[in-house]
């Protein structure tokens, strides 16, 4: 996962502006710096009118993972994306 400091800010912004679709995957969403880059991505996606894609599959991991017993870290953060992503 990329992680953009504010001089690499445009990188991001090119990219977003490039891009057809932004497919987002389980461990971007699980990844330590996820909310900082989610936090940045935000209004550039709005600004560009773009939107991120959810496949299914990861959506339904998410769940999955937030359920799992045998690895608290993973759980809780799967936990916290599940409840600010889907209201659960």
């Amino acid at each position: 996962m990329l992680i953009f400091n504010p001089p690499q800010f445009s990188e991001l912004e090119k990219f977003v502006r490039d891009a057809d679709r932004i497919f987002v995957d389980t461990c971007s969403f699980l990844h330590e710096s996820a909310e900082q880059f989610f936090q940045n991505i935000t209004p550039i996606l709005a600004r560009e009118h773009k939107q991120m894609v959810l496949p299914l599959a990861v959506y339904e991991e998410l769940r999955k993972l937030a359920k799992r017993v045998d690895d608290p870290a993973v759980n809780l953060r799967a936990h916290n994306v599940c409840k600010k992503l889907f209201r659960s």
